[in-house]
């Protein structure tokens, strides 16, 4: 946990209330359409809870090129040279 916040504030970027886990859920339910199963990933007891802590909103392109982010891909996609998903 602190070499990840070392990490974000290496970088200059913000990361408030657990960013990372909040993006998982949102892309997670938008690329899948399957909000049972990022309840499960996220060890939420039901999809109730799962809606009360995550109510971002994505687009399901939006959260399959989320997904689609690898090491090897990811200037390419930062700098808008590759269309992923």
């Amino acid at each position: 946990m602190h070499i990840k916040t070392d990490v974000f504030e290496g970088a200059g970027v913000p990361h408030p209330q657990n960013c990372l886990r909040h993006s998982f859920a949102t892309y997670h339910v938008a690329a899948f359409k399957n909000p049972g199963l990022t309840a499960t990933l996220l060890c939420h007891q039901n999809q109730a809870q799962l809606w009360g802590h995550y109510n971002g909103i994505a687009s399901q392109a939006a959260g399959q090129t989320y997904f689609s982010i690898t090491p090897e891909n990811v200037e390419q996609i930062a700098q808008g040279e590759l269309k992923a998903a």
